[in-house]
């Protein structure tokens, strides 16, 4: 999903809110399914920890260089390449669930302004503005008002 589906066209609020349940349906199945991938990435990196710690207890000496001691294993562990591997896909797939996150977030933002929007076009907020008859009788009459009111200003001052 990209960034333009985070747009909302005021002109089509109707098809928008048509829209916005299918876009969230659509992202939160991507964020189930990367919260999947983080969990599989998850358990790898402890099968191939769990594997590189029984060869190196098994093995000893001969396959990290030194006595086999649990600091020892754990940091010949750490710097493996097979278990840096691990350890970078584990967090590419964390990093995806927050991107996610992040944009099932936003969804909720929307659909709070289409919310509100919504709200404004029910109030006429998009509306052009129009004079009605009550506010244009108003206008004359004020007008008529001055007028005589200026005329009598005139008569006094004579």
């Amino acid at each position: 999903m990209d960034i333009k589906d985070f747009n909302i066209d005021i002109d089509s609020l109707d098809r928008e809110w048509l829209e916005h349940s299918n876009k969230y349906v659509i992202l939160t199945c991507e964020l189930a399914d990367a919260i999947q991938e983080k969990s599989e990435e998850a358990e790898t990196v402890k099968i191939v920890q769990a594997d590189l710690i029984l060869s190196a207890r098994e093995s000893g000496e001969e396959l990290i260089g030194v006595k086999p001691t649990d600091s020892t294993v754990n940091a010949w562990v750490a710097v493996h390449p097979d278990y840096k591997s691990a350890k970078q896909r584990l967090i590419e797939a964390e990093h995806v669930v927050n991107i996610l996150q992040g944009k099932v977030t936003a969804m909720g933002h929307r659909k709070n302004a289409l919310e509100n929007l919504v709200d404004l076009w029910q109030g006429g907020y998009f509306s052009s503005p129009r004079e009605n008859k009550n506010s244009a009788g108003m206008k004359e009459q004020s007008g008529k008002e001055k007028q005589t009111r200026q005329r009598k200003k005139m008569n006094e001052e004579k």
